[in-house]
């Protein structure tokens, strides 16, 4: 990707692309170009740390944004209690597993899958 984004079939891949380096503030352009006004909105009162710091990939549903089996098997517990609306049986009455199912097409690690 190149360093500055001039047409309008770049994409993002990372967050410092939408920072300004010298000013520390958000590219607000770049945001709604890429963004809903709902979203631009928000991501416009996060608040930029004073410092550079290297991107990363964050896990959502860790509270430190780093992926543990832990979190892994309370996520996939949540869903099979939604999906199922609470029930002891982990599969409908004609033997599909919508949770196994939603678990399998989770942009996770495919070990965690796995382990699962």
């Amino acid at each position: 990707m190149p360093a500055e984004m001039g047409s309008s079939t770049d994409w993002l891949k990372w967050v410092h692309q939408l920072i300004d380096e010298e000013t520390r503030s958000w590219k607000e352009d770049l945001l709604r170009r890429f963004f809903h006004q709902f979203d631009v909105e928000e991501i416009m009162k996060l608040k930029i740390p004073g410092q550079e710091r290297e991107d990363m990939t964050a896990w959502y549903y860790e509270k430190t944004g780093m992926f543990t089996v832990r979190s892994a098997y309370h996520l996939g517990v949540k869903m099979k209690e939604l999906e199922e609306g609470q029930t002891s049986s982990s599969a409908n009455p004609d033997g599909a597993r919508p949770a196994w199912k939603k678990l399998w097409k989770l942009p996770v690690p495919h070990k965690v899958r796995i382990f699962a």
